[in-house]
């Protein structure tokens, strides 16, 4: 029994893994740069994120030695859970910035949405792989839009415009490899569009109205609504070529970046570490997506390669939002950055899809 555990432990994607490692490190020096900046110092937040950074590891292994397709068999049990989650965290939930997403356990917020992602995941990549043959007429089109839209409504409810965006991503991606007809991809166009005027007028609040506006005209609430994107992009700025240096940033030690450690995490980064810092974590982000991709060559089956996919997705859809929030090219949302945010819920769902893709890979072999 050991020696197959110890077998399987030695075909995980080892380059994956110090993807992963580096880019917590970076978030982590981050974190801890930020509590250097506070007085008194704080470095209470560095400390969490690196006891569950640990867990993650556990995590990481522990998924990984169970077999994928074991998974796969409880795939619908998994998504019900996760919608379960999601209708109890709005009745008796906790409301953090305006979402009720959070669960108070023992001192600890537990965010059910992050793992709603992987769920999700998990159903969609077992639909797909069960009629991979018939995948491209029209019902199971719909069958699968209705299996993401439960999640994504009730995530929309809370609301989290963020993680409903990140949702309908991994299913729109998923189901655009599938490789659906055109003509049908057409009409999904059409009824995107149409879903957003919808939703403009009868389901976005107005900060989230109000978010939208601010991003198509930064100058139009320059000491409201657009002063933390305008504060991050001179973060950004500042860091230069080389940066500031570790606890240097101005920006966030002066106070005028908020949600410095979460949201903009970026900016601390960019005004501490400058372009040359900045193009590091890029190269090793770009070098977690190679090695999906490369999960996605080598998957023995559909459900494999489209549990490789839907992880790239999330992690993709997490990362583009969040720094194009951060350097005004996208809305802000109050998405975190993968392994690099502050934030356990994130962090400890992120490792287990890490975990997952290592499950692929030992036993793939």
């Amino acid at each position: 029994m050991w020696s197959l555990l110890l077998s399987r432990f030695a075909r995980f994607d080892w380059v994956l893994l110090l993807a992963v490692i580096v880019l917590f490190a970076f978030g982590a020096t981050a974190i801890y740069s930020v509590g250097l900046g506070k007085d008194p110092q704080d470095f209470s937040f560095f400390y969490k994120q690196l006891t569950t950074f640990a867990i993650g590891m556990g995590l990481i292994v522990s998924v990984g030695m169970i077999h994928y397709r074991l998974v796969r068999n409880f795939s619908v049990l998994i998504y019900l859970s996760a919608c379960i989650l999601l209708i109890s965290v709005l009745f008796f939930g906790n409301t953090v910035r305006g979402t009720r997403g959070w669960f108070n356990i023992l001192g600890f917020g537990f965010q059910p949405v992050e793992f709603v992602k992987l769920a999700l995941i998990i159903f969609l990549a077992a639909y797909f792989d069960k009629y991979t043959r018939q995948i491209t007429q029209l019902r199971h089109i719909f069958i699968s839009a209705a299996i993401a839209s439960i999640p994504i409504g009730l995530v929309a409810l809370q609301p989290d415009f963020g993680s409903a965006v990140v949702l309908f991503l991994i299913w729109l991606g998923m189901i655009l490899v599938s490789g659906i007809p055109k003509r049908y991809f057409f009409t999904l166009v059409v009824l995107i569009v149409v879903g957003l005027g919808v939703c403009w007028f009868f389901v976005f609040k107005d900060y989230q109205k109000d978010r939208i506006l601010t991003f198509v005209n930064p100058s139009k609430d320059v000491s409201g609504r657009s002063y933390n994107v305008i504060q991050a992009q001179i973060a950004v700025g500042a860091g230069q070529i080389f940066g500031r240096g570790l606890g240097s940033g101005t920006q966030s030690h002066l106070k005028f970046l908020p949600e410095n450690q979460t949201d903009f995490v970026f900016a601390v980064l960019a005004e501490e570490m400058g372009l040359v810092g900045i193009t590091v974590i890029l190269l090793f982000w770009v070098l977690l997506f190679y090695r999906l991709s490369q999960g996605m060559r080598r998957s023995r089956d559909d459900y494999a390669l489209f549990v490789c996919l839907g992880v790239a997705l999330m992690f993709g859809a997490g990362m583009a939002i969040n720094i194009g929030g951060t350097i005004g090219l996208m809305p802000v949302t109050g998405l975190v950055l993968p392994f690099i945010s502050y934030g356990g819920s994130s962090l400890l769902a992120s490792m287990m899809a890490v975990g997952l893709i290592q499950g692929i890979r030992s036993h793939s072999g």
